[in-house]
């Protein structure tokens, strides 16, 4: 974040999504396979889709771009999707998070409850509110 502009680089499967005036803003999206799949074959890689489980790079990675995983990095690409958002009055919070939390709610949710945990912090005594955040 510059001050007026907050950056968002994404690889792999975490998101971003900022509040704007109680609006969920979604500012980067999973990098899957099978979003991917004519990139990862041009590269000599394959994609999996077994019965019951994600698409894979080779049948092991989830995610089609990545840092490290040698021994799938010649199919994967590690070139991060970059997207911007200007910083006002109107952006309230950002939260970033693994798909583990965002494949099973909706967009919005953990925005309503990080803005309650706020409220509740803003009402309890100092020694709560470090225990609350260090929960959070």
């Amino acid at each position: 974040m510059n001050g007026q502009r907050l950056w968002v680089a994404n690889l792999g499967d975490s998101r971003a999504v900022v509040s704007k005036g109680g609006k969920a803003i979604q500012l980067s999206t999973d990098h899957e396979p099978s979003t991917e799949r004519a990139s990862i074959e041009h590269k000599g890689g394959f994609v999996s889709n077994m019965p019951g489980d994600v698409p894979r790079v080779n049948g092991q990675l989830a995610v089609s771009r990545a840092f490290g995983d040698k021994s799938l990095k010649s199919h994967l690409r590690s070139d991060p999707a970059i997207q911007d958002t200007i910083v006002d009055t109107k952006t309230d919070l950002l939260v970033l998070a693994s798909d583990g939390l965002w494949k099973v709610i909706l967009l919005i949710f953990p925005l309503v409850l990080v803005k309650l945990r706020v409220t509740i912090l803003t009402c309890v005594p100092m020694n709560w509110s470090i225990w609350v955040m260090i929960y959070l």
